[in-house]
């Protein structure tokens, strides 16, 4: 090989090169915008692709010098300088040396700002694992702010994904609202107008005002409204991908309502801001059960509601009763042997119109539904043995619509009974009433009351006019409260199971440390929430738990016993044994 030939293909392998360079300048030219900012030339493939992918900043002025620097400094090589990166965070994390910690964390995401787990990863580390570290709850409050803080510099990457917006929303409601130091965080939330600025760059921070101060769920509340927004209305005229199910995605905003009016009612009085929330959470709840959502993400099922039981169950009656006018006598004669096995009240609800029937009912109807139809298609055996071939094709079409209906309520039960649905549409309703609204401040009165070791019913005296009033103590309030959810309890049984009752049995545990406090018998023989007791825990209940009527029946008959033998009590001595004599 002479020295021409090796210079000539020099020359071309460069001539090659320099000719590449036109086709792919044309591919990844950017966009150009006229001086309406309307887009005049999309560009080439690749600047389409990643401004479609959102891979790339839309305008000069939002690109990241720092970012980019970082890019083109790793020299193709950013897989290993991100794993590097990592493990230089988890070295930083296990000795605890928290500013290398942050600042590696802010070179990580130079590196990769459109991968959304480094984000999420990162932000939970430093708001849960790293806060935990300190003792203070200053501090610990501090690093929960750093993790929101980080979150909210990936949105300006990732415009058209929303989990950055439900992990903000996530760590703004959970952290600040169930952590043990909650009433802490809470209090400091109130008065940190710093913070408060921050979040105004993303979202209307005058919307989490209350009465009391700014509200972290409310501000929870306004990040998970801007992920479906971006989820219903798209993002710069693209469609956002969801990657939560309906069932979790959709109930996160109204929850949020919910969760504020349990915090607020521990840490003030009762008042109609509070009932006007619990009624806003009650609207916002019911508006989610009457959404249209999906199991998965196949389409050719259903959409079901869960508000839409009922409207299942009257289409699917109206169904049958056109079937059984194709095939008259055929339903009654195959039913017979599995209704006889039933209760007769039971039995008279296939009869009656669905819209006639209160919650219980419908319950008893859909378990009955299910029993019947459950494991043989009866319909469908009625359209294939009992209609006339003239009249099969619409008995056929008839059984395909009753079996879409079923399976809207299959699913849509086990959709009310995952999401705990029915519980907290009752509970949101009862707290926005004036009964309940009543009953959360005999409670409140009665834990202040006992603070101030005001027990029972005590007597004032006014020094001047001489007069004596009776103010009742904190037994007393309890006993009103108690009242009021007797009667609540009794318009709405199905608050008898569940958190409200959970919460209920916390507060007659503390209703009996007072009364035995106060020198008086630790459970009253007519306690009016013995029946919700009962219910709790009639089928068995752990020997430390509240005693049911059985047990007060069989203690009121010993003690009755005793008093008719006119036993003593048997005193309270300690007898020496007599030391022995050698």
């Amino acid at each position: 090989m002479n020295q021409s030939s090796s210079f000539t293909r020099k020359v071309i392998y460069i001539a090659c090169i320099g000719g590449l360079l036109i086709p792919l300048s044309l591919v990844s030219r950017p966009a150009t915008r006229n001086s309406a900012n309307e887009i005049k030339d999309p560009g080439g493939l690749l600047s389409q692709m990643r401004d479609a992918n959102d891979l790339s900043p839309a305008k000069l002025s939002e690109i990241d010098p720092g970012s980019e620097t970082m890019k083109l400094a790793s020299l193709g090589l950013r897989g290993i300088a991100v794993n590097l990166l990592w493990m230089k965070a988890i070295k930083a994390k296990e000795e605890k040396e928290w500013d290398v910690f942050a600042s590696t964390l802010n070179s990580l995401v130079k590196i990769q700002p459109n991968f959304i787990k480094v984000w999420e990863f990162q932000a939970h580390n430093l708001s849960y694992n790293v806060a935990v570290e300190f003792d203070d709850y200053e501090q610990r409050y501090h690093w929960i702010k750093k993790g929101i803080e980080f979150l909210t510099q990936g949105i300006p990457y990732n415009r058209r994904d929303h989990r950055i917006i439900d992990n903000l929303g996530m760590i703004c409601g959970q952290k600040f609202g169930t952590a043990d130091e909650r009433f802490q965080y809470r209090t400091l939330f109130r008065n940190d107008d710093l913070f408060h600025d921050q979040m105004s760059q993303f979202v209307d921070v005058d919307q989490i005002n209350t009465p009391y101060g700014p509200d972290h769920w409310l501000l929870a509340y306004l990040w998970y409204d801007r992920s479906l927004n971006m989820v219903e209305n798209n993002v710069d005229g693209e469609r956002v991908q969801k990657f939560s199910k309906d069932m979790l995605f959709y109930q996160k905003k109204p929850s949020q309502l919910r969760n504020m009016g349990l915090s607020l009612r521990d840490e003030f009085r009762a008042d109609e801001f509070q009932q006007a929330n619990w009624r806003r959470a009650y609207e916002e709840w019911l508006a989610y059960g009457n959404r249209p959502i999906r199991w998965d993400r196949d389409p050719s099922r259903p959409a079901v509601s869960l508000e839409g039981l009922t409207t299942s169950l009257q289409t699917v009656q109206n169904l049958r009763h056109e079937l059984d006018k194709l095939a008259p006598g055929a339903r009654t004669q195959m039913l017979s042997v599995k209704v006889a096995a039933f209760p007769k009240e039971y039995v008279a609800l296939l009869d009656r119109p669905v819209d006639s029937l209160d919650d219980e009912e419908l319950e008893k109807m859909r378990q009955l539904d299910s029993v019947l139809y459950g494991a043989d298609n009866l319909d469908e055996l009625i359209a294939t043995t009992s209609v006339t071939t003239n009249d099969k094709r619409a008995a056929e079409e008839i059984v395909g619509k009753i079996n879409v209906e079923r399976f809207k309520l299959s699913l849509g039960d086990s959709l009310r009974s995952t999401m705990n649905y029915d519980h907290w549409r009752d509970h949101t309703l009862v707290e926005s009433t004036d009964k309940g609204i009543e009953a959360r401040q005999f409670i409140f009165d009665a834990v202040e009351l006992r603070r101030q070791s005001l027990l029972d019913e005590f007597m004032v005296r006014e020094p001047i006019a001489g007069t004596q009033t009776l103010y009742p103590g904190a037994i007393q309030k309890f006993e009103n409260s108690f009242s009021d959810w007797a009667q609540i309890m009794l318009e709405y049984p199905g608050l008898r199971e569940g958190p409200l009752m959970n919460e209920m049995i916390d507060v007659i545990n503390d209703y009996m440390v007072v009364r035995e406090a106060a020198g008086k018998d630790g459970w009253p023989d007519d306690f009016i929430l013995q029946d919700v007791i009962d219910f709790r825990f009639g089928k068995g209940r752990a020997p430390d738990e509240l005693p049911t009527s059985a047990d007060v029946a069989e203690r009121f008959e010993t003690r009755g016993r005793l008093s008719r033998l006119r036993l003593p009590k048997r005193p309270n001595i300690q007898f020496v044994q007599p030391i022995e004599q050698e």
